[in-house]
């Protein structure tokens, strides 16, 4: 069984107004693999596990943001302060609403 996907927003260490969004398993070992194929730092901003699934969402809802400078989809030009703001809402507004005591007498 995988471990479930955790959802994280990293940057340059030195360019503040673009952010990575992705999805892994394993944040460190993520960063450190981008990391040995570039010639420069990333900086992990902020990781919020188990929520992986909601990377579609968040991609979706910066559209308008991703960067155009190449190929990689998961780049947005904005600060990492407003990457995290946007996926904590979205993380929020996607949160399963719990059974309510009566609710859950009838399933269980």
């Amino acid at each position: 069984m995988h471990a479930p996907a955790n959802l994280y927003v990293m940057q340059y260490n030195t360019v503040w107004d673009c952010v990575k969004i992705g999805r892994t398993s394993d944040v460190a070992y993520r960063l450190r693999t981008l990391e040995e194929s570039h010639n420069f730092r990333l900086v992990l901003v902020a990781s919020f596990p188990g929520c992986g699934h909601l990377e579609h969402v968040v991609h979706k809802h910066l559209l308008k943001y991703r960067s155009k400078e190449g190929p990689g989809r998961e780049w947005f030009n904005i600060p990492a302060r407003y990457a995290i703001k946007v996926v904590s809402e979205l993380i929020e507004q996607n949160r399963p609403v719990p059974l309510s005591s009566s609710e859950s007498e009838l399933r269980g």
